[in-house]
């Protein structure tokens, strides 16, 4: 898998959590970062 794919899969895997809990604030939080743009960075 690519770096690209990697980081592909993970955006969409945190719009999932997003969509189940109904709330992109809620993700971060479940993720313990302060945003959601943390997140995504901190795991690539």
């Amino acid at each position: 898998m690519t770096t690209s794919q990697k980081i592909i899969k993970n955006k969409l895997a945190v719009l999932g959590l997003a969509q189940q809990l109904g709330n992109v604030s809620k993700v971060s939080k479940v993720m313990g970062q302060k945003t959601i743009n943390e997140y995504i960075t901190c795991c690539l």
